[in-house]
């Protein structure tokens, strides 16, 4: 996995997401392309934006969440770069936010495990 493109907050949430992904398909999940990008060209792939290129469109549903997480495909997601109209209103950041448990990194708030 080639990081140097990563900085040093980005590093933290991928090594804890490897170190943590159990039998889950997806490295990491994050609210948007953008947020995604460094992580995607880091690890060739294993990465989603859940909403899109701004973090607003529903490329993965509330219900398309739930299911990743109860079946155990998905334990991390990063919520940064959730800043689009409406997003503190939007259904998944609140499931996230009751759901999963917050991961304190150095640097890093925004990081969630969810599920086992």
């Amino acid at each position: 996995m080639a990081t140097g493109t990563l900085s040093a907050q980005q590093r933290s949430v991928l090594d804890y997401a490897a170190a943590n992904r159990g039998g889950a398909r997806i490295l990491l999940a994050t609210l948007s392309a953008t947020g995604a990008a460094p992580y995607i060209i880091a690890t060739g792939g294993d990465v989603i934006a859940m909403g899109g290129y701004n973090a607003t469109d529903q490329a993965v549903s509330l219900a398309e969440l739930e299911r990743l997480v109860a079946e155990g495909d998905l334990r991390s997601v990063q919520l940064s770069g959730f800043t689009g109209q409406g997003a503190e209103a939007d259904p998944r950041l609140a499931w996230i936010r009751r759901n999963c448990a917050q991961v304190r990194l150095d640097g890093v708030s925004d990081l969630y495990r969810c599920g086992a």
